[in-house]
């Protein structure tokens, strides 16, 4: 069983950038920090700050001004249930990030990376999904806004 946070922010790429590579220096330098890392739409793209910015760009080119760029959720598992050393578990925890975001917003583009390296030793999924909703150029949907509704989709 999961532990999911949600929130909403208004700057994406920073987002982006320490789902990817973390803080500081390995920032900086671009070393990846995620195990796994996936994109869901906007064509396939050459590194996170390339997708983001692509769909930064679609997201201010939206019919309304949008002031949250993105929505995030962060998917936690306990180290009992799965283990940051087995390959296996490290899969399946993306996998499951990549089913909620989905599940959750099904229009809207978003990416998704896996680490390993919590001080608890819990693997954990970083989920960025671009706001609007590609289908009808409206906002995200309204069930991410409210955390039960994540918590269920995970249930």
């Amino acid at each position: 069983m999961s532990v999911v946070q949600v929130s909403r922010s208004t700057h994406a790429m920073g987002a982006v950038i320490y789902a990817a590579y973390g803080r500081g220096e390995d920032a900086r330098e671009e070393n990846q920090r995620a195990a796994h890392m996936s994109y869901f739409s906007l064509d396939v793209a050459s590194s996170p700050k390339a997708w983001c910015t692509k769909g930064l760009n679609w997201v201010h080119g939206a019919a309304t001004a949008r002031k949250n760029e993105a929505f995030l959720i962060t998917q936690s598992f306990s180290p009992e249930e799965f283990s940051s050393d087995d390959e296996t578990d490290i899969a399946r925890v993306h996998g499951a990030g990549m089913e909620l975001a989905q599940r959750m917003a099904p229009n809207s583009p978003y990416f998704v990376a896996t680490h390993t390296d919590a001080k608890g030793g819990h693997l954990h999924t970083h989920i960025v999904g671009l706001n609007p909703d590609s289908s009808t150029g409206k906002g995200a949907p309204k069930g991410l806004r409210h955390h039960p509704s994540v918590r269920q989709a995970t249930e």
